[in-house]
């Protein structure tokens, strides 16, 4: 469910991201319908069937991010503040590639989005992406986008990082539950990131969304990644 900026508090909702109420979608009479990956491709083909534009956004890297923004500012007529925005994005994504360059080691990191079974980030994804340009290898990369990994093979692969998302998801929003799980796992109890206190939440908002914010998401990531080379900075 979309929660920024806090202004679409006061939009209608039309349903939850999974099911979409084509009924209220058309009762709104929208002159355009952004639809995402996970809505449905049924849902969105009979929204167009029904006459209403729609556009379809699926963006698994950081410059499909970019496409992606600069193609909903022309559909909106808004390219000049898309353009600023990709821009200053772009000034961040760089600037994060050339810090991380400094690094004389770059950690093993498991990324994990969900603990049971435990979901990780792998090859084609943007988390995956992220990683890399924050200085780290991730421990997934050889697995196809969103995999699971089994204990065992995070044992044997003994990730130095681990970046967990926030929340507890099904509507557990109180609890960072993969954060605890990770920390509270006998098995995991000798792992190279938990021994040296090097587990982490990051807000599943920014980092699991790929809009605008996903580049702060990978300045957080740095900073989990290569904490010695962001000594001094304002956080």
């Amino acid at each position: 469910m979309s929660n920024y900026p806090p202004e679409v508090a006061e939009i209608e909702k039309v349903g939850s991201y999974a099911r979409i109420s084509t009924e209220k979608v058309v009762d709104l009479n929208p002159d355009l319908v952004v639809g995402a990956y996970g809505n449905g491709i049924e849902t969105i083909e009979k929204i167009s069937d029904l006459g209403i534009p729609v556009v379809g956004l699926n963006p698994r890297t950081l410059d499909e991010i970019l496409d992606s923004i600069n193609l909903l500012g022309e559909v909106t007529g808004c390219e000049e503040n898309a353009t600023r925005l990709t821009n200053e994005m772009k000034v961040t994504i760089d600037r994060v590639k050339n810090a991380s360059k400094k690094a004389a080691h770059r950690p093993r990191v498991l990324y994990v989005i969900w603990h049971d079974p435990l979901y990780t980030a792998g090859n084609g994804t943007f988390e995956d992406e992220m990683i890399s340009i924050a200085g780290g290898e991730n421990l997934a990369a050889d697995l196809p986008g969103y995999s699971i990994m089994t204990l065992e093979t995070v044992i044997d692969r003994d990730p130095e990082v681990i970046i967990t998302t926030s929340g507890g998801g099904m509507g557990v929003e109180e609890a960072n539950i993969s954060y605890e799980y990770i920390l509270s796992e006998e098995r995991f109890a000798d792992l190279t990131a938990v021994r040296e206190g090097r587990v982490y939440v990051i807000d599943a908002d920014i980092a699991c969304r790929p809009g605008p914010r996903i580049v702060d998401a990978l300045e957080e990531i740095f900073r989990f990644i290569h904490p010695e080379l962001c000594e001094g900075e304002e956080q």
